[in-house]
């Protein structure tokens, strides 16, 4: 049932990963340093373009922001 799309995406030479920890390019595989490369603005939730600096090709980042948030036990207040 799913063999034409699993013949493309071989064909295609690219990968799709997803719910990763850092960007990883769908070209080579190799992750994407967001701090090596000073690339500061996939911390924002959005679309970014960037390019690898392994394989030079460029690719989509898609960044989702996850907020937790705890907090200490309180002193009484008077």
């Amino acid at each position: 049932m799913f063999e034409a799309l699993e013949k493309a995406r071989e064909e295609s030479n690219t990968r799709i990963f997803e719910r990763e920890d850092n960007p990883r390019c769908p070209h080579c595989g190799k992750t994407y340093d967001i701090e090596k490369n000073e690339s500061y603005e996939l911390y924002e939730e959005g679309v970014h373009e960037i390019e690898c600096g392994d394989c030079e090709k460029e690719f989509t980042v898609s960044a989702h922001a996850v907020f937790f948030y705890s907090t200490d036990d309180a002193d009484e207040y008077a």
